[in-house]
């Protein structure tokens, strides 16, 4: 650990720094004061009884509550240690926390601002280095992300902030070397940025693999000066090298109003051009107007204000949130995260758990964001932290007015934070985030005392419950008891019954709360006194459900296809009625002439002819649409589209140029130019020039060029050139050049050049030289060269001067001279087994698919080193690969999907092995599917 001692100097003017909690209701939630936790034990294929016993003798004793015959399992108190032995129990099929129910959690608000998705859909969590100890643990380190907390310091005795998790230290209250939290605040928010869960996964932070530096400044009395705080400021920069500091959170600050030239804020601008990312809580002083104090009108600054989220009664704003301008009229906050009623690690409890609410709880929260979006892009990390602030802030949900017109304003800042958003873009990943309930803003103003308007809203769905900000722009305080305008708001139901309110007299009202009926709701804004503008926006289950993002597959980004139908696939978007597929030449979509426009129904995929399409550039988009005809837009992909090869080709008898895949060629008589891969060719007299992959050949007298990989050659009298990889060769006289890859050679009797990779040679008479690996050799009397390789079979050789490598089959040479080399061996898929595996966090049930494919040879011996392409459909998609071991088996697994219900399907797209041939043909499968 490292620690910087206080300086001794007398303090001759102390202005205290309050931590951003004020007085606002704290419920607690406090688990047993002792290391002993109560957990639910799930067996698998064992009884209670059994499992008792067997665990009892390898974790050693401990209390049993309850057995539960049918689950099978138990419910049972025990200790950290014994829990963590529970992992290498292979019968223990899972350990819940049989924890109290509380009113809101940190994982309430983790799901409803997408970190939950983020994290599991981008597999980002701020573990960067990925070490593990041999227990599997988290290895913390300087090369992990880390986040500085400048607090009242961190209680490393509890369960989800231990393990190492700290990695550095410093105390500017009592000079103490080693972590500890006497008041309590720093533990929660450093639970809140990387707590681990391991005490309940309900209350996981949100990057649970990033290290932490803890830096005390503030004293058990919830105080502490400027000098302290500032000083922790400059360690945090002098040593942000040693213990790689990427993040500062820092929820502590002055109140009042600050125009961010202080020293506070001086050094937190410092700190992020020092490529420090510094996160910094707005205050607890609103809803009144310039109520940003110091640092957090630091401009470097993420300056975060606080909302609510859904599991607290819907996304509303904190009425206690501080509100900008700044003294000197910029626009702060920067954004808004989650901060009411936020559960999180409770400083001297070992497992236990306390709820608080304020920005002090947001600005973490925004912390840990910002480490989930370092790991998504390593990349960020080395650039200037303004990416990250302008990343937060692009990717944030506007709410509230704009000011000025420039998108943000002094209540939200550019809106609330939208993290899997924010991960999403850093990485430049593809996914969908939580499904939200609707947001609507709107704005007006009343003339006078008792006017009031009507807002109509027509609620379609009752899981989500109604939540109403009221803000009053031009709201001020008259006299100590009086303040103007004073508007109140109210909510009335389908029955026109009153069932929410509020009556304030400051500058925000606000209303949330649950429903239970559908029909239309009524929101009334009233004048109690006075006249002016207002603004407010509603959250709840608006209307029909807007559609999910459909998830583009295929053709992927950047594929060049000469497929007169193509296959266009994608995920669809959740609540779709139908999708809209959009083909363009045009990137923007902008010229109105799409190539192709067509609204489907259900289906994941269309097959699109292109008849007569010119080789260009097109891009193509899929829209989801919802019964009330809103849509989302996918990002677009870029497809290069090259013609359908013609069908047929006759009698041509001069010709100069090129031809690129001709289906079939007759009656050729003079050719000078390149034909690439035609499929049939015949009676070709005379020819100057290269020719690509024909099929077939038959009676050619001349010839000068290259021919590539003709399937078969017959009656060929005079050549010069170079063959390569025909199938069967018959009756070649005379020859000079090279060949590659027959399958088959008899009746050769003059040679010179190179023969690359024949099937078997038999009856080698003289041979002198090297041999490597062959399988089998007759009659060898002497030879001069290199054979590398087996070789099946030898025969009747006489004279031999050269290399030849790998043949498999030769009969009746004479006389040769040159290098042979290589034939292919094949292999193909012998089977491709399914499974799957189900993780519990909280109340959800996580999976993942597993497919092992098994790559044999023609024997059916496993091959090693085959590279497999495949890709997965149906609950997760996307496109993989991987390399067979020694057993010809490769493992491919899906990320987990929640609450998963439908199938996983792997298809093998591809099998690569240098030297060998996919054999199609010999697979015993080449897809699979299982079911959740």
């Amino acid at each position: 650990m490292d620690f910087n001692s206080k300086k001794s100097s007398v303090v001759t003017s102390i202005i205290f720094v309050c931590i951003f909690i004020g007085t606002l209701p704290i419920t607690a939630v406090r688990a047993e004061t002792t290391d002993e936790i109560r957990v639910i034990i799930i067996f698998d294929g064992v009884t209670p009884a059994a499992g008792i016993a067997q665990v009892t003798e390898k974790i050693g004793l401990f209390y049993v509550k309850y057995e539960y015959p049918n689950l099978p399992g138990i419910a049972a108190t025990l200790t950290g240690g014994q829990i963590k032995a529970l992992d290498k129990i292979p019968f223990v099929k899972g350990v819940e926390y049989d924890e109290k129910i509380v009113h809101i959690m940190l994982g309430s608000a983790t799901v409803w601002f997408g970190v939950d998705n983020a994290v599991y859909d981008f597999d980002v969590d701020g573990d960067l280095d990925g070490l593990t100890t041999e227990n599997g643990w988290p290895i913390y380190t300087e090369n992990d992300i880390v986040i500085a907390i400048i607090d009242t310091g961190i209680d490393v005795t509890h369960f989800d902030l231990d393990e190492g998790k700290v990695i550095g230290w410093v105390d500017f209250v009592n000079g103490k070397l080693e972590p500890y939290d006497d008041h309590g605040h720093g533990t929660h928010v450093s639970s809140i940025a990387a707590g681990t869960g391991e005490g309940n996964s309900v209350y996981t932070g949100v990057a649970p693999g990033a290290a932490l530096v803890g830096v005390k400044v503030i004293a058990k009395t919830g105080s502490g000066t400027i000098s302290d705080v500032n000083a922790g400021i400059q360690w945090v920069i002098n040593n942000k090298e040693k213990f790689g500091i990427e993040v500062l959170s820092m929820s502590i600050g002055i109140s009042g109003s600050s125009d961010g030239t202080d020293s506070t804020s001086t050094l937190v601008n410092k700190a992020v051009e020092n490529g420090i990312i510094t996160v910094v809580a707005a205050g607890n002083e609103g809803p009144k107007k310039y109520s940003i104090g110091s640092p957090a009108a630091a401009e470097n600054a993420i300056t975060v204000g606080a909302m609510a989220d859904v599991g607290e009664l819907g996304f509303y704003l904190a009425s206690f949130s501080s509100r900008g301008p700044t003294a000197d009229e910029r626009i702060k906050p920067d954004v808004v995260g989650p901060g009411v009623s936020l559960t999180a690690a409770e400083a001297g409890s070992t497992n236990g758990y306390v709820s608080k609410s304020g920005t002090s709880m947001s600005t973490p929260f925004v912390s840990g964001t910002v480490a989930l979006m370092l790991h998504a892009n390593t990349g960020l990390i080395d650039n200037h932290p303004n990416d990250i602030k302008s990343i937060i802030m692009s990717t944030a949900v506007d709410w509230g007015s704009s000011w000025d017109n420039t998108g943000k304003d002094i209540d939200y800042g550019a809106g609330r934070l939208d993290s899997y958003e924010a991960v999403k873009t850093a990485g430049n990943f593809v996914g969908t985030g939580p499904v939200v309930p609707a947001h609507e803003y709107k704005e007006d103003s009343l003339g006078g005392k008792g006017e009031s308007d009507l807002w109509p809203y027509e609620v379609t769905d009752t899981n989500y419950p109604i939540a109403i900000t009221l803000i009053i722009p031009d709201w001020k305080v008259v006299t100590p008891v009086k303040t103007d305008p004073d508007f109140d708001l109210y909510l009335y139901d389908p029955n026109g019954n009153k069932i929410a309110s509020s009556l304030g007299v400051r500058r925000q009202e606000t209303i949330s709360v649950s429903i239970t009926k559908l029909g239309t709701y009524t929101v009334e804004v009233y004048s109690y006194s006075g006249s002016g503008n207002y603004f407010f926006d509603i959250s709840a289950g608006l209307g029909i459900e807007p559609p999910g993002q459909p998830a583009l597959y295929s053709p992927a980004d950047g594929t060049i296809t000469n497929d007169n139908t193509p296959r266009f696939e994608w995920i669809k978007g959740s609540n779709a009625e139908n999708h809209r597929l959009v083909v363009d030449n045009d990137p923007n979509f902008a010229d109105g002439e799409n190539v192709i426009d067509v609204t489907l129904i259900t289906e994941n995929y269309y097959d699109v002819p292109l008849p007569g399409l010119a080789p260009d550039n097109y891009w193509w988009k899929v829209c989801a649409y919802n019964a009330a005809g809103d849509n989302w837009s996918e990002n677009t992909w870029v497809l290069e589209i090259i013609p359908a090869p013609p069908a047929q080709w006759n009698l041509i008898e001069t010709w100069a140029g090129t031809v690129e895949a001709p289906a079939a060629w007759q009656v050729v008589e003079t050719w000078t130019g390149t034909i690439q891969a035609s499929a049939a060719w015949q009676v070709v007299e005379t020819w100057t020039g290269t020719v690509s992959a024909p099929a077939q050949w038959s009676l050619i007298e001349t010839w000068t060029g290259t021919v590539n990989a003709p399937a078969q050659w017959q009656a060929i009298e005079t050549w010069t050139g170079t063959i390569k990889a025909p199938v069967m060769w018959r009756l070649i006289e005379t020859w000079t050049g090279t060949v590659q890859a027959p399958a088959e050679w008899q009746l050769i009797e003059t040679w010179t050049g190179t023969v690359e990779a024949p099937a078997a040679w038999q009856i080698v008479e003289g041979w002198t030289g090297t041999v490597e690996a062959p399988a089998a050799w007759q009659l060898i009397e002497t030879w001069t060269g290199t054979i590398e390789a087996p070789i099946a079979e030898w025969q009747l050789i006489e004279t031999w001067t050269g290399t030849v490598e790998a043949p498999a089959a030769w009969q009746v040479i004479e006389a040769w001279t040159g290098t042979v080399e290589a034939t292919m061996p094949k292999l193909h898929i012998a089977s491709i087994d399914m499974s799957k595996e189900t993780i519990y966090r909280g109340p959800n049930a996580w999976t993942n698919a597993i497919a092992t494919v098994t790559i044999v040879d023609a024997d059916n011996n496993p091959v090693e080193g085959a590279k497999v392409y495949g890709h997965w459909g149906g609950l997760r998609s996307g496109d993989v690969s991987g390399v067979t071991d020694v057993n010809g088996r490769v493992t491919f697994e899906t990320k987990y999907v929640k609450n998963a219900s439908g199938e996983f399907t792997f298809t093998v797209d591809n099998v690569v092995l240098e030297g060998w041939i996919y054999d199609l043909e010999a697979n015993e499968e080449t897809s699979d599917s299982i079911e959740v």
